[in-house]
């Protein structure tokens, strides 16, 4: 079949249309007079037009009287976090039509493929769109699996408050992910008998679908060990934490014992009291073995005492 892909509603699309050639009408951010345009070409749903209007609907798949029409979800890493992109697509026996407001770079390379090899039978060209907006995750939650491992060998190096801020905002993308993956997954599942009789074409492989369905469902898994994985590194940073300030404590432990002998000693030998001063020490002799050196003795019997036990 010729590959009719357009980027843009033009006349030669509604004269396709009319002569019964199957075309893929894929339009990236159109303004209001490119919707209207859309709705009058292809007959749209009113509900349809709104929602194309405003983004940020759930995932879903519906049926309008002589086509479908839905939402769909990808995945682009944006900056090192994945960002969603929001696909709404319209399919019949005739035309597919898909409206983006972000690039997806997937897309267009599914677009140029069809260019090169053909279009194909309308079902499998809408198969081939959920195939490629779904397999746009994996490589998003292998970066993200990629940034939980050296999260939590640097949380094991050196504990800091940056990493909680990681975790936090790492639960946040895949909490996204969660929330438009599970639609679709359930669209996939129920929404089944729509898919099999998308109208005017042969019935389609029930086995493609299910093979994204699939696809879905292994995601969400993902997502849902990342999270665990998240939860982990978190009971990991408050451990770290935790024994750091064990060991600080155990430090200034060793500090305050050393120093309450010495500070006993040397507030003995200067309390103001003749005998104990002036009657006792009454050379430098005295003064150096007696006052010196028990400080002295004193500390270095801390020393041994706190190598036997392994604190030092």
């Amino acid at each position: 079949m010729a590959a009719h892909v357009f980027t843009e509603l033009t006349p030669e699309v509604d004269a396709l249309v009319a002569a019964g050639e199957f075309v893929w009408v894929e339009i990236h951010d159109p303004d209001d007079t490119q919707i209207d345009r859309l709705a009058q070409s292809f007959s749209l749903h009113p509900l349809s037009v709104t929602d194309l209007r405003e983004f940020g609907q759930r995932g879903r798949l519906e049926r309008f009287g002589d086509h479908l029409g839905g939402v769909f979800y990808g995945a682009h890493p944006d900056g090192g976090t994945p960002q969603m992109r929001e696909v709404h697509f319209f399919a019949s026996a005739k035309w597919l039509v898909t409206v983006h407001r972000e690039p997806i770079p997937q897309l267009h390379e599914l677009r140029d493929r069809v260019i090169e090899v053909g279009m194909p039978e309308p079902s499998m060209l809408l198969y081939k769109l959920f195939d490629t907006l779904t397999e746009s995750f994996f490589p998003a939650i292998e970066r993200i699996d990629d940034e939980i491992d050296d999260l939590e060998s640097a949380i094991v190096e050196s504990a800091d408050q940056a990493q909680v801020e990681q975790i936090v905002s790492l639960r946040r993308v895949l909490v996204e992910m969660r929330r438009v993956i599970s639609p679709q997954r359930d669209m996939l599942t129920s929404g089944g008998e729509l898919l099999a009789d998308i109208p005017g074409t042969n019935p389609y492989r029930d086995e493609y679908f299910r093979d994204v369905r699939d696809h879905l469902i292994r995601v969400s898994e993902m997502i849902d060990a990342q999270r665990d994985l998240l939860a982990g590194a978190m009971d990991l940073y408050l451990s770290a934490v935790s024994y750091r300030q064990g060991e600080i404590n155990k430090q200034l432990t060793l500090i305050a014992t050393i120093f309450l002998p010495l500070t006993f000693i040397t507030g003995f030998f200067g309390q103001n009291f003749g005998y104990m001063v002036a009657d006792l020490i009454r050379s430098p002799a005295v003064f150096w073995v007696f006052g010196v050196g028990s400080l002295v003795v004193s500390g270095l019997g801390l020393l041994v005492w706190f190598r036997r036990q392994g604190w030092t």
